[in-house]
C-alpha cells in the first residue's frame, strides 16, 4: 500500500506500484501520471461500469450515504461515500473483446479533487 496525500493508506498491487511510480528519495515516490477513466453516481454508465455492477464487483447500499459503494479489493472489503469517484485503471478483455477483469478503486471526492486533473470528453 501507499499513503495518499491526505495521509490515508491506499492499496496498490506491487506490480501496479512499480509500474506507475518513480522513486524521488529514500522511501519517497511520486506517481507517474497516466489517463484513467472515472465515473461518479448520476453519470451515464458505460460498458465497464455496467460490468462492475452486473457482476457484483461493486454493490450499493442506498440508505447508507457514508458507505454507499462496496467492493472487495486487494483482499479486503472497501466502501466509499456516495460522492466518491470510481477510477478505472485497467480493463482486461478476452479474444472476443469481452471484459474479463477490471482494475479499479474508489477515490474520495476530496482526494480526487486534490490529486486528479479532471478532463471531460
Amino acid at each position: 500500500f501507499k499513503i495518499d496525500s491526505a495521509g490515508y493508506p491506499y492499496p496498490n498491487s506491487r506490480d501496479f506500484f512499480e509500474k506507475h511510480h518513480e522513486r524521488v528519495g529514500e522511501n519517497r515516490y511520486v506517481q507517474i501520471s497516466f489517463p484513467v477513466t472515472v465515473w461518479k453516481k448520476g453519470e451515464p454508465m458505460d460498458e465497464v461500469i455496467r460490468y462492475l455492477f452486473k457482476n457484483r464487483r461493486i454493490t450499493i447500499k442506498r440508505k447508507d450515504k457514508k458507505n454507499y459503494f462496496h467492493a472487495f479489493l486487494w483482499g479486503a472489503p472497501l466502501s466509499a461515500k456516495s460522492d466518491a469517484f470510481i477510477v478505472i485503471y485497467d480493463v482486461k478483455r478476452g479474444k472476443e473483446g469481452e471484459i474479463e477483469h477490471v482494475d479499479f478503486n474508489f477515490v474520495a471526492k476530496e482526494e480526487f479533487e486534490e490529486a486528479y486533473d479532471y478532463v471531460v470528453g
